[in-house]
């Protein structure tokens, strides 16, 4: 059963690398989420917006150093990088109960996106 689910998922994988145009590589990953950065906050989150009924989800909402409860280990310190992450990730479903027609629907809809539609 776990072979079935990962090829599944390093299928889907390999669709949505595909769909961006990333290379053959990623069709080998049995990602249990298949992460794309965004160009912004605001992309992100029209992507969310559209496509959650898809799957689509926001894992990371912010940075690890603004988490709340653990906000004071950091003591102010700022990391860049993991905050663009934050402000930018969307990632899309790849288990066995994601239909073709979602997939679809996510990559269309990212697609279009890329080439300045904004539908």
């Amino acid at each position: 059963r776990l072979e079935v689910s990962n090829d599944v998922r390093a299928r889907s994988g390999g669709y949505f690398g595909a769909g961006l145009g990333r290379s053959a590589a990623w069709t080998t990953i049995p990602y249990l989420r298949f992460p794309v950065l965004m160009q912004s906050r605001d992309e992100r989150d029209r992507t969310y917006a559209a496509l959650r009924q898809f799957g689509v989800s926001l894992r990371y909402p912010t940075p690890i150093n603004e988490i709340q409860a653990i906000r004071w280990a950091f003591d102010g310190l700022r990391f860049p990088a993991a905050e663009r992450i934050a402000d930018t990730l969307v990632t899309f479903p790849t288990h066995e109960f994601v239909s073709e027609r979602d997939r679809e629907a996510i990559s269309h809809h990212v697609a279009r996106r890329r080439a300045g539609m904004t539908t």
